[in-house]
Formats: C-alpha cells, structure tokens, sequence
C-alpha cells in the first residue's frame, strides 16, 4: 500500500494515518523542500521509535514530491504516477485548495481510497473506496516525548512520576492537603525554608537541617513544621531554644518543600493518572510532569544562535502534559496569584507542540480571577480550574475530563 500525504501543519494530521494504516511507502506532497525534508526525518523517526526491532524491516518508505504552489496539472500528474502503479490510499484532512483539486482530477481517472481522520477522537473515516486495511485500522497513540518530537522540539527534563512508590503518593496527598488548608501561608513558609537552607549551605540533596539561630523562626513556621512532622513527612523535629533540627522524610519531600509550585503540580498530575474514561480505562494513554521542552530539540551548544556572545537556546516549561491518544493537553499549574500573561505564556507553547489540536488548561488555587482574564482565555480556548485547594478530587477530575473536547469553562470551587 502507498499512503499519499499532502504535508499539512500541525504534523499530527501526517502522521495520524501513517501510525493507523502501517503502509509499504508514504509519499509526502508540498511545495516547500524544507518543510518537506524536516517532515520526513520525523514521520521516519516517529515509525521507529514506534515499532520493536524485529519489526524495524517494516518501517515504511518515505517519498517526498515537491511541487509548485498552485500547480494543479503538477500535483495531478504526480499524484497519477503512483495510482498508476500501486494500490493508493489518500489523506484527505490535509493539504490546499489546488492539493485537493488535483486529487479529484487523479481519481476520476485512476481507482483510490479516500479517507480523513478525526485527530481528536484518533480515528480515521472512509470517504471513497474504503479497504480492508483502513476498516482494521486501530487508534494511534503518542507518547509526550513522540508528540514534541513530531513537532520539532525534545523533552529535555521532567519530574520522574513512573518511579513513585505507593508510599510516595500518600505522601504527596497529605503534602496537598497541608497546603491546600492556607496556600498563600504554604508558600511564605516554603520561602522560610529555602531562605534557611540558603543560609546554613544545604547541598539539594541533603535531608538533614540543622539551624542554630532558632530566635528567627518565627511562630507560624514553627507550627509549618510541627504539621510537617505529625503528618510524618519530616522527622526528628528539635527546637530547644538554641537550635533547629530536622530531617525531610525523603528527597521528593524535600524537592516539595522548596519549591512553591510542585506541590500542585504533582498532584494534578496524580489526578490525571486517575481520570477513567466511559470504558474504564486511563483517559490518558501518557501523563508527565515538570516537563521542560527545547524548541528545536538542540542544546545551546549545538546551535550557533547567541544573544550577546552566548549560546542562546529556546525552551519552555510546562508543569504537566497530559497525551489524549493524538493530542497533547497542556497544564499550567499555579499555587497563588494568576496574570495575563500566564495565559499567553501557556497558549504560546501549546500552539508550538499542538497547533488547534491542543488542549490547554490552568489550574490555580486562586479564585478571584478577573471577568476579563476569563474572557481572554474563553479566546484563548484555555480552561480555567479556579479554586482547587478548594475542590475535592473528583470534581477536580470531572474539571480536566470536561474539557475533552477542549471547551472552556470556570470551576467552581466546592468544599470538602
């Protein structure tokens, strides 16, 4: 089977029949050689990473046909060459008008099966001459690290959730249920603490906290501390006027407690782990966290951009990325106050990695966002989870699965 794809942007559109039909040969059609060429090395590499490697002997050939815009008697003719020869089947969803034109000259002339694809729901539906591979074709899905790949970009860093014990998780729980009591006193005591771990030169992987100026811990902070260690997040707790000690229960518990943001960050993303669709399987087939992405998936180092004699690499981050078969659904998580900008910020980096398809979500623990900040991000097409310290979790589930498909909505809080 040839696959005929007129290149289309976002790239999920080329590769949505590519993964579902497994073709013999995929020839991509455009006009620009650049577009064309970057296209090909992603779809190649994508149907690698994809297949095992007693199966890499049926990776697919990838063809590409440049053309001249507009050039409708152009794409016909080359479109014709392979119907003439192979058994075709032929995207529809992408490509231009003259693309599309052409494809109708071709197969008046010459027997093809025509499809399009739903990228949201990932399934592809018969036009014209539907055959036996396009009935059996399955739903493809991506991973976060495929997603970005097939966007150009690489997922240098993240917080490892795959090695969370059950221990771990319980822990995170009663973290979010501290801080979700007083969020604005949670983060003024992080600063305390990252303040005191400054001062008495504590490695980042130190669990041990020994402070001999106690005279400054300041009630509120002290009572922080004694939460901490009765929920058993932090151990051996000591404060006999002379001095502070104590010791983080863990690593993850010490990255938590010095980092105002993770905290929700995390926990979000063990609600998304949760979320089950109508057959009661994972909503999401991938779900990262603290994922930090390079737009061009090269290091400053390789890169011959500089901005003021330095290497200069573009990269963004974003709190979690929850992958919905084809889609990637983009969360930003904010423990605090919320600004414009934070929706430019959040639908910037979506449209990069997701073009129309992507989903786009903020959720804050504040609720006193402005009508106006709603509007923006209704035009936005972002949704709005406002007043989750407030939120149980299962509506905190029901806020996320509303919005596939992505609609925009204000969450309610509601009390425990």
């Amino acid at each position: 089977m040839t696959l005929i794809e007129f290149i289309d942007s976002p790239p999920v559109v080329n590769a949505a029949s590519m993964l579902a039909l497994s073709p013999d040969r995929v020839v991509l059609i455009g006009s620009r050689e650049s577009a064309l060429l970057a296209l090909k090395e992603r779809l190649f590499s994508l149907a690698s990473a994809k297949m095992s490697k007693n199966e890499l002997a049926k990776l697919p050939k990838i063809v590409i046909k440049q053309t001249q815009p507009n050039d409708i008697k152009g794409i016909a003719a080359i479109i014709e060459g392979f119907l003439s020869q192979d058994h075709c089947v032929c995207d529809m969803l992408g490509g231009d008008e003259a693309a599309l034109v052409a494809l109708g000259m071709a197969a008046s002339r010459y027997p093809v099966s025509l499809h399009t694809a739903d990228i949201k729901r990932g399934s592809l539906h018969a036009l014209l001459n539907a055959d036996d591979a396009l009935k059996k074709a399955s739903c493809p899905r991506l991973t976060a690290d495929e997603a970005i790949a097939l966007y150009g970009g690489k997922i240098t860093a993240r917080t490892e959730l795959s090695s969370l014990s059950a221990e771990n998780v319980a822990d995170i729980m009663r973290l979010w249920r501290i801080c979700s009591k007083d969020t604005a006193a949670w983060n003024k005591n992080l600063t305390k603490i990252r303040h005191t771990l400054s001062e008495i030169g504590s490695a980042p992987g130190e669990l041990n906290v020994l402070y001999e100026k106690p005279d400054k811990f300041k009630t509120p902070l002290k009572y922080f501390l004694k939460e901490l260690s009765k929920a058993r997040l932090i151990e051996n707790l000591r404060f006999d006027g002379k001095e502070l000690s104590f010791r983080f229960k863990d690593s993850l518990i010490r990255k938590c407690l010095t980092k105002d943001g993770l905290i929700l960050e995390i926990y979000t993303s063990l609600i998304g782990k949760n979320i089950r669709n109508s057959q009661g399987e994972p909503m999401f087939c991938d779900i990262q966290s603290g994922v930090v992405i390079d737009w061009d998936g090269k290091t400053a180092r390789e890169i011959h951009d500089k901005v003021g004699g330095v290497p200069y690499d573009t990269v963004n981050e974003i709190d979690a990325l929850f992958m919905q078969g084809l889609v990637p659904v983009f969360i930003s998580c904010k423990n605090g106050q919320v600004d414009t900008d934070e929706l430019y910020k959040l639908n910037t980096v979506a449209w990069r990695f997701g073009g129309k398809y992507a989903g786009k979500i903020l959720v804050s623990t504040y609720a006193n966002i402005p009508k106006a900040m709603h509007a923006r991000a209704k035009d936005m097409g972002i949704t709005l989870l406002c007043g989750v310290d407030r939120t149980t979790d299962p509506k905190l589930c029901d806020g996320i699965m509303r919005d596939i498909p992505f609609e925009t909505r204000i969450f309610e809080a509601v009390s425990e």
